[in-house]
C-alpha cells in the first residue's frame, strides 16, 4: 500500500478517545476505532493496494501505521474475515480472498435486510469521515462537483422523484472532495451494496410523498452547505443525522 503510515486521531474532529476503545465526544458519539480501522483496510483492497491473493501487513505493522493497538486491528480483521474478504492461515498471515463486491450481486429477499444493516453501519463510520474530510479539503473544483449533484438531485425533485444514481453521485462529489483517492475508491467499490440499500431503504419507508422527499433532500443540502462553510464537524454531524435518518426510516418506521 503506498504511504499507508497515518494516524486515526489526525482524521477525526477532536473527541476523547483511546488507543484501545471508542471515540466519544457530541460528534463521535460511539464510533469505534475499529470500524475506521476496517473502513480503511476495505478502501486499500478495492483499490488494489491490498491485491487479491495477496498478503496484508502483520497486526503490529498495521497498528503502526493506523496509530492504534493490536486489538483494534484484531477486531477489525475478525470483520474482514466474516464478510469474506480475508482469509488468515496459521503460521502465514493473513491474506486478502476477494475484493470488495463478489461476482454474485443479488441481495436475497431475507438476508438483504441484514446486508443492508451492515451496510448502512458501513457508511455510517465511513461517510461521516469523508464529509469531514471533505470540508477540509475542499477546493473549487470539490466545490464545483458538489454543487453539480446537488442541483442534479433538486431537478429530479422538482420533477418528483429522487433518483438513486443522482443520490449516490452526491455522496461520490463529497468523496471526490476530499482530494484522496482512497475515500473515492473505498465508496465507489461500495456503489451496488449503496444503491440497493438506498432502494430498499425507500420501499421500506415509503419515500413517495412530497414532504418526505423535500426532507430527504433537505439533509443533503445540510451535509453540502457545512462542506461549503468548511465546517468540518457540521459536516460530519449532517452526514451521521441523514445515515441514522436513513437508518430509522428503513428500520424503525421513522419519516
Amino acid at each position: 500500500m503506498n504511504d499507508t503510515k497515518s494516524n486515526l486521531p489526525d482524521t477525526v474532529p477532536q473527541a476523547a478517545s483511546d488507543r484501545n476503545g471508542t471515540l466519544s465526544g457530541p460528534v463521535q458519539g460511539s464510533l469505534k476505532l475499529s470500524d475506521i480501522a476496517y473502513a480503511r483496510i476495505v478502501a486499500a483492497i478495492s483499490n488494489g493496494d491490498y491485491p487479491v491473493g495477496g498478503k496484508l501487513p502483520t497486526e503490529h505493522e498495521l497498528a503502526e501505521q493506523m496509530a492504534v493497538s493490536r486489538p483494534i486491528i484484531r477486531e477489525a480483521l475478525s470483520r474482514l474475515r466474516d464478510d469474506g474478504l480475508v482469509i488468515s492461515r496459521r503460521g502465514s498471515g493473513t491474506y486478502v480472498q476477494r475484493n470488495l463486491m463478489p461476482d454474485d450481486r443479488r441481495l436475497a429477499p431475507l438476508s438483504s435486510i441484514s446486508d443492508m444493516r451492515r451496510c448502512l453501519e458501513f457508511r455510517l463510520s465511513y461517510e461521516q469521515q469523508t464529509a469531514y474530510q471533505a470540508a477540509i479539503a475542499l477546493t473549487s473544483d470539490g466545490q464545483s462537483r458538489i454543487n453539480q449533484a446537488l442541483a442534479q438531485l433538486e431537478r429530479g425533485l422538482s420533477g418528483g422523484e429522487i433518483d438513486i444514481d443522482d443520490d449516490f453521485n452526491f455522496h461520490l462529489a463529497i468523496a471526490h472532495a476530499t482530494e484522496n483517492r482512497f475515500f473515492v475508491g473505498g465508496l465507489s467499490g461500495m456503489r451496488e451494496p449503496v444503491m440497493s440499500g438506498m432502494t430498499i431503504t425507500r420501499n421500506f419507508a415509503l419515500l413517495r410523498t412530497h414532504e418526505r422527499l423535500l426532507a430527504l433532500h433537505e439533509e443533503h443540502v445540510r451535509i453540502a452547505d457545512a462542506i461549503s462553510a468548511r465546517d468540518p464537524e457540521a459536516a460530519h454531524t449532517a452526514m451521521r443525522l441523514h445515515i441514522e435518518n436513513a437508518m430509522n426510516r428503513a428500520f424503525e418506521g421513522g419519516n
